[in-house]
């Protein structure tokens, strides 16, 4: 059994919003990738998309999760590379710790989905 997540953007839409994140302009994406600027600009615009090898190399150069990226399926139980190093922080730190991580996801869940 699949779960179907992160369907409301496109491609396009989630490239440009990482490089935002990263204050990363087209131009150093395509440096980066060693490809045109022009090409980095039709996969913002949406007129293009990368073949799946590029995809994967865009996904280590902006630190995008791949299912994410691409609005792919994941299959139940497992976890997508964020979700192992949030595991990784949680269990470095003591109950206190843990207790104010649980807290925070909890009131970010909140805020997102009004309640």
């Amino acid at each position: 059994m699949k779960t179907n997540i992160y369907t409301k953007l496109s491609f396009a839409e989630k490239l440009e919003d990482q490089l935002k994140e990263l204050h990363m302009s087209k131009s150093e994406l395509a440096n980066a990738l060693q490809v045109n600027k022009t090409t980095v600009s039709n996969w913002c615009s949406g007129i293009r998309k990368p073949n799946i090898d590029m995809v994967v190399r865009i996904c280590q150069v902006t630190n995008m999760d791949f299912y994410y990226l691409v609005g792919a399926t994941i299959p139940d139980g497992e976890l997508r590379p964020s979700e192992l190093e949030l595991l990784t922080y949680y269990r470095n730190v003591n109950s206190k710790g843990k207790k104010g991580i649980l807290d925070m996801a909890k009131l970010l869940n909140e805020m997102e989905h009004g309640k």
